[in-house]
């Protein structure tokens, strides 16, 4: 009897994952890593040996990367001189995150704050994406 495939792949997918488009792979791959603590699934590499996709995984959520390919109008953020996306990655301690990040190599692009939403937040760059860290207080 053949094995039942599940079309929406459920135990490794949710409803929706979010892909970002970044020039480098594995440095983002890594820089992931270590800011955020995501877990490498899988990189997946082209006929030339580059890599082509990533799947990081960070508590039950899917994040894919990908490379610039203007052919498929796939562009980076820093190609665009701007994020049409942000991230949010809620966290337990704001301050230890945005601390982590920054000394992986993100950029400050403001204090951490509690904002009238009842949440901290941070803005921050690194590799070409802007990403939002936020706890509901």
């Amino acid at each position: 009897m053949a094995k039942k495939i599940d079309p929406l792949n459920k135990k490794q997918y949710g409803a929706v994952s979010a892909m970002l488009t970044v020039s480098d792979i594995p440095t983002a791959v890594s820089f992931y890593q270590k800011a955020f603590g995501f877990s490498k699934r899988a990189v997946m590499n082209g006929p030339d040996g580059k890599p082509i996709h990533a799947e990081l995984t960070l508590r039950g959520t899917t994040l894919m990367l990908g490379p610039e390919n203007p052919a498929l109008g796939k562009r980076t953020a820093k190609t665009i001189g701007a994020s049409p996306a942000s991230l949010f990655l809620y966290v337990e301690d704001v301050d230890r995150v945005v601390s982590k990040a920054l000394s992986s190599g993100a950029t400050s692009k403001g204090p951490v704050m509690d904002i009238v939403l009842g949440r901290s937040l941070r803005h921050h760059r690194g590799s070409g994406r802007v990403r939002m860290d936020g706890r509901y207080a």
